[in-house]
């Protein structure tokens, strides 16, 4: 079972709630299951307790990083990147082990191959993720990419990692490669992906509230139960 935090920022919390949750979960669930808990952080927060949390309470650490475009803003309208890569610095220098994220947006969907540069040099393994759509009509206009784009930029990102010395996994593009293989193995299974089969994710907001998909979040015809009032068995055998 894992757990994801996500935000927002999750480093705004205070470390010691973390620390009392994973305490928490060894109660609840003992042996019965193998627990992971991963963050996903903008990494602007770090000071000695959030660097000893990550480095001893998490199992898995991704940080978001663009690398380019300029998008992550903080609340006085500055670029926060000088600050997230002298973070992700001081992170490493301590013994965190660490995955990013880069947003493809229309401010750097051009610059795949300096983006793949950047991480190959730093030894850094990431996933490319499109803009998703925004929590309100209009909110990400002018920086939303097509699915032409978004081809053409995991073309670009295959045709890299295929022809470089030297190499960092790169996801979806690891996971799209495993699949041409599977499907030119004789003898082995394609696999795909279905929720109607098995979703394997749940979406819970701070108020319990479950959803399967992110954008329907705080809408109640979309809600699947809430896990404060019934347990996640009987979530997932609602309609």
């Amino acid at each position: 079972l894992r757990f994801i935090w996500h935000g927002g920022e999750p480093l705004v919390i205070p470390p010691h709630m973390y620390l009392e949750t994973f305490a928490d979960q060894r109660e609840v669930f003992g042996d019965a299951l193998v627990i992971r808990n991963a963050v996903q952080t903008n990494l602007t927060i770090l000071d000695d307790a959030r660097i000893a949390l990550l480095r001893n309470g998490f199992d898995f650490v991704g940080v978001s990083l663009d690398v380019f475009g300029g998008l992550r803003i903080n609340s006085g309208g500055k670029d926060s990147q000088a600050m997230v890569l002298a973070n992700l610095d001081r992170a490493r220098a301590a013994g965190i082990t660490l995955g990013c994220i880069t947003v493809l947006t229309r401010r750097n969907i051009h610059r795949v191959e300096k983006i793949y540069r950047f991480f190959v040099r730093a030894g850094l393994p990431f996933r490319v993720l499109p803009l998703f759509d925004g929590a309100h009509v209009g909110q990400h206009e002018g920086f939303e990419v097509g699915t032409e784009a978004l081809a053409e930029a995991c073309n670009e990102l295959v045709d890299l990692w295929l022809t470089s010395s030297e190499r960092v996994r790169v996801t979806p593009i690891h996971d799209y490669i495993q699949r041409v293989v599977r499907h030119l193995t004789p003898g082995l299974r394609p696999r795909y992906f279905s929720k109607r089969a098995w979703n394997p994710t749940v979406l819970v907001n701070t108020d319990g509230s479950c959803f399967s998909y992110g954008d329907p979040y705080g809408d109640p015809d979309w809600c699947l139960g809430n896990l404060f009032e019934s347990t996640i068995a009987d979530i997932y055998a609602g309609e």
